[in-house]
């Protein structure tokens, strides 16, 4: 029996996952340069013309196949309305495979909304607001232990410590319905973490919360219950 082609290929969309829509938008005088605000004018342009911009949503994706090879992730770009070219690419500021912009809270997209399309780390930033208080007093000093090995041999058991917390995210709560259920948080076990960690929750109080970097640890999530690592802003 003979495979059609279209079949060979991954399926363009998978149900709450992000869409993936592709332009071919090369470089030209027009567009001289990728990405660009040229660039994310052409590919709205494209957009319009067969009818997608109508029924697009934030966070889908937008795949430049005029690239012929792109480096890393550059040839995305990623459909946030209230911006003024509606199309951007995403940042390298804390990883060089790239991460969401920094005005996107994630929490209005599910957690799963890009697996697998955006390679790891995983970093998303993240508005606390709504669970400022109760994310404030989950705050406390933890320890794990990790076994290492020498260059003897010698196999020793050490303490790592971290500053932990977490929150619920229930029914009815400002974030996505797949956000619900235990989200646990982590920062490094230093007095410097901790202040990061606290300043991220506004020490209490929602007005001062601060929007910042985490990174999804898939290895120490589960069904109903997320692992995030606080990616200092500096870092």
């Amino acid at each position: 029996m003979r495979i059609e082609l279209a079949f060979e290929r991954p399926p363009p969309f998978m149900t709450g996952r992000a869409p993936i829509l592709r332009v071919f938008v090369p470089i030209s005088d027009r567009v001289p340069r990728w990405p660009s605000k040229e660039g994310a004018d052409a590919s709205w342009r494209e957009l319009e013309k067969c009818g997608a911009s109508k029924r697009m949503r934030l966070g889908d994706l937008v795949v430049n196949t005029a690239l012929s090879r792109p480096s890393n992730t550059e040839h995305v770009l990623i459909f946030v309305p209230f911006v003024q070219h509606k199309l951007v690419p995403l940042e390298y500021v804390h990883c060089s495979t790239g991460h969401l912009p920094h005005y996107l809270d994630a929490f209005a997209l599910s957690p799963t909304y890009y697996d697998p399309f955006l390679p790891t780390p995983q970093i998303i930033y993240l508005d606390f607001a709504p669970w400022a208080q109760q994310a404030m007093a989950s705050v406390r000093l933890a320890y794990e232990r990790r076994d290492h090995t020498t260059t003897s041999g010698a196999r020793i058991s050490a303490k790592r410590y971290l500053h932990v917390g977490g929150i619920e995210v229930k029914p009815g709560d400002r974030a996505a319905p797949e956000w619900r259920g235990m989200i646990s948080l982590e920062a490094e076990g230093t007095a410097e973490g901790r202040q990061a960690m606290e300043a991220r929750f506004g020490h209490g109080d929602a007005a001062r919360a601060i929007m910042g970097p985490w990174e999804v640890v898939r290895e120490r999530s589960m069904l109903g219950s997320l692992w995030l690592r606080l990616i200092p802003e500096s870092q």
